[in-house]
């Protein structure tokens, strides 16, 4: 494995940006336990007992935050501040967001209809209570598990180029997939007992 330089978070910050081996993984190493202490600080203050399934979410979804648009967000990180504290505004908006999406039931989701295929109108009906079913549970699951099956069925995009959109290893996209897969699969599944 590769070795990091010794330094500063520009330093660890500026190898994450240029994908060096190892940074990301760092970077993870070393702000996971600040994002949920402020995940966990953000759910009390609102009244939400946290759960280890929601802290997660909220984890993932705001180192998600950091990888997306290439890595954006480190990109815009000015260094005159302390870095702990701009992960904890940006664990801070994660953890509002995930609280309204979770109150609002709005979807920021663009799960893409399937044509229409001619078939008898009870048949498309039923079909599209699927579709609004699955729409309403990937809401449920973390924002990186979302866009990890977006990506992948509906975007038509290879582990290769996902792996680019979240800073990881084109060999890390399939368990992760696989992770994605499964918690979806556990809230479709919860969705079912609670219809009978």
């Amino acid at each position: 494995m590769a070795t990091l330089p010794p330094g500063t978070d520009k330093t660890l910050i500026q190898a994450c940006i240029e994908g060096r081996p190892g940074a990301w993984e760092e970077l993870v190493r070393r702000y996971s336990p600040l994002i949920l202490a402020v995940a966990r600080r953000s759910l009390r203050s609102r009244g939400v007992p946290p759960n280890t399934e929601d802290l997660d979410d909220i984890c993932e979804n705001t180192f998600y935050a950091f990888v997306k648009d290439e890595f954006a967000l480190l990109r815009q990180y000015d260094d005159r501040f302390a870095f702990t504290t701009y992960v904890g505004v940006v664990a801070r908006t994660q953890a509002g967001r995930f609280l309204r999406r979770r109150r609002s039931g709005m979807s920021d989701l663009d799960v893409q209809e399937v044509p229409s295929r001619g078939l008898d109108p009870a048949v498309e009906a039923e079909e599209g209570d699927l579709k609004t079913v699955l729409r309403e549970t990937l809401e449920e699951i973390s924002e990186r598990d979302r866009h990890i099956i977006q990506q992948f069925y509906f975007g038509e995009r290879d582990y290769q180029q996902i792996a680019a959109d979240l800073g990881i290893s084109p060999n890390s996209v399939g368990a992760a997939l696989h992770r994605a897969r499964e918690r979806l699969k556990a809230r479709l599944e919860a969705r079912t007992r609670a219809s009978f």
